[in-house]
């Protein structure tokens, strides 16, 4: 092979790769800020989230986990309303919030009312999925407890202890915010306002 055939394959990987990066490198986002005029996910105690297509994997699939970045653990439950729903199904429509709680926990009386005053808002673009952590409360307390606290709109579960595993829930209030690809974007816990829950929403939402 000639010199000159040398030089000039050299100098067109050059440039392909050239291309290749800047392409690359062109891609943005719009921050969460600008959007809502909140914070984002990402101050939010330690449970960050970050912007709209930051997250996607690099690789098709990620390994299965229950932190931020894992692909979320699959299930398949059956809501108070008799719906039997798969985590895959929920987040192959939309974005997903898991949500843990249970009927006697304050925190999650006061954290639930303000998460439903937002909801509505995102209804049509997120699911909310509240899961009992309390196998001991029956599908009809949990069935006073939403109708009671005007949660019409969210879909509530009674307690499944190979979920509450698989996700290591130890505690109420715990939020994963799970997107379209099933990838765990953020993940947290603890009584939050409704311009959290706002963040929340929007976040998954632009997932």
């Amino acid at each position: 092979m000639s010199r000159f055939i040398v030089i000039s394959l050299f100098f067109t990987v050059m440039v392909l790769a050239i291309a290749l990066i800047s392409g690359c490198a062109g891609t943005s986002s719009e921050s969460l800020n600008a959007l809502t005029g909140a914070a984002t996910l990402e101050d939010l105690e330690g449970r960050e989230i970050p912007a709209s297509g930051e997250h996607t994997p690099l690789v098709p699939t990620a390994p299965i986990g229950n932190t931020k970045g894992f692909t979320a653990p699959d299930f398949t439950i059956k809501t108070i309303d008799g719906k039997t729903v798969s985590l895959q199904q929920l987040t192959s429509e939309k974005p997903t919030l898991l949500y843990f709680w249970a009927t006697w926990c304050p925190f999650c009386r006061r954290d639930l009312a303000a998460a439903s005053r937002v909801y509505p808002e995102y209804k049509d673009k997120v699911n909310f999925l509240a899961i009992d952590l309390d196998p001991k409360e029956s599908v009809a307390a949990i069935a006073a407890y939403k109708k009671n606290g005007g949660h019409d709109l969210i879909d509530f579960a009674p307690a499944d202890l190979q979920v509450l595993k698989n996700y290591a829930v130890t505690s109420t209030t715990i939020k994963v915010a799970v997107d379209r690809n099933r990838i765990i974007i953020w993940r947290g816990s603890g009584e939050v306002d409704e311009r959290t829950w706002r963040t929340i929403f929007e976040g998954l939402a632009f997932s």
